[in-house]
């Protein structure tokens, strides 16, 4: 088992689609076809199929196979910098705090993008809560962001690179009206209990929420808290509430919540790639190349 094929398929496990998938891992389509279809015949069943209204979902096996491969990269890349450290590999530390809830999923192509452009460099990643990425960017304790950037007055004097644009879903438990509904207005969300991000962990997050509805002219009747995605999504089956996630989290979350477009239009979520311009003489190397790639 080879692990090129292990990190296309966590890739095309987090994005379903080939064209996409095969974009960010820097190959053509039809070699990660080959490859998914090499894994698939050595791992003796289907890892993909579409469900019934066509869409490409995991399967079951292959949703136990995804938890698997997630933890053989992990260690794989840890192994791999160990013996280059051993070897004496002239190799460059970069320092990667990204925020847990909203770049989680662009790991493992920032990853390969480093991998593949620029093999010197050493990344360490940290999952930190939104201020907290501007915090730890202006007392250096990290090198680059990644996470969305929702007051860009925060960011004024730093580079940034969008890597990813999402859009906002409602989500809802599965046997909530909503779910049998086609879209859902700003209106309809805010006669429910609306769960937000919380204001004292999440300060930006929650503003930036919280105005989605002030500026359509909607008040919400009645709203609680939230301090992670798979804490929110344990709130809604159990039937406290509704919200809004990133349309990106529906094929982790979808077998648990219904997922819902919202009929009123939102601002886009842009994931960026922040960092101060001194960085880039801090730290030779291409990692630069390597983000610039993930923006084409």
């Amino acid at each position: 088992m080879e692990i090129k094929h292990i990190v296309e398929f966590i890739v095309l496990a987090d994005k379903l689609d080939y064209e996409l998938a095969a974009k960010k891992m820097f190959i053509t389509e039809s070699e990660l076809c080959e490859d998914i279809t090499s894994l698939e015949e050595e791992l003796g069943t289907t890892l993909f199929m579409n469900n019934a209204r066509g869409e490409m979902v995991l399967t079951e096996l292959g949703s136990i196979f995804l938890k698997g491969a997630t933890a053989i990269e992990n260690k794989y890349g840890q192994t791999m910098s160990a013996i280059n450290h051993a070897k004496g590999k002239p190799q460059r530390t970069l320092r990667v705090g990204y925020r847990y809830d909203a770049a989680r999923d662009e790991m493992p192509y920032i990853t390969r993008a480093l991998n593949t452009l620029a093999p010197t460099i050493h990344p360490v990643y940290t999952p930190l809560e939104h201020m907290e990425l501007r915090e730890r960017l202006e007392n250096k304790t990290i090198d680059v962001a990644i996470g969305i950037v929702v007051e860009e007055r925060l960011y004024d004097g730093y580079k940034t690179v969008a890597i990813d644009h999402d859009v906002y879903e409602v989500v809802a438990p599965l046997d909530h009206p909503f779910a049998q509904m086609e879209s859902v207005t700003l209106e309809q969300i805010a006669a429910e209990n609306v769960i937000i991000p919380n204001p004292k962990t999440m300060a930006s997050m929650n503003m930036f929420f919280t105005n989605i509805f002030k500026d359509a002219g909607v008040d919400m009747i009645q709203s609680s808290y939230y301090d992670d995605v798979p804490g929110l999504v344990l709130q809604i089956e159990e039937g406290e509430g509704v919200s809004m996630v990133l349309s990106q989290r529906r094929s982790h979350y979808e077998d648990r919540v219904a997922f819902i477009p919202i009929a009123d239009p939102l601002p886009q979520a842009t994931v960026n790639l922040i960092w101060a311009e001194e960085t880039e003489e801090r730290i030779p190397g291409d990692w630069l190349k390597a983000f610039e790639a993930m923006a084409e």
